[in-house]
């Protein structure tokens, strides 16, 4: 049971790591292509009521 308790807490930590290095990277990506950076069109971001 001690094992089972140690290892929610491991995937736990692994989870919020990931959630976090996942939402830098999507709030990166994003201020790069409203820039102009990445030649990428996304019609959501080029949207004119977002600017």
């Amino acid at each position: 049971m001690e094992k089972k308790g140690q290892l929610a807490g491991i995937e736990f930590h692994y989870f919020m790591l990931g959630l976090t290095i996942g939402l830098v990277l999507i709030v990166v990506l994003v201020i790069l292509l409203k820039q102009g950076v990445i030649g990428f069109n996304v019609p959501l971001l080029s949207c004119p009521a977002l600017k």
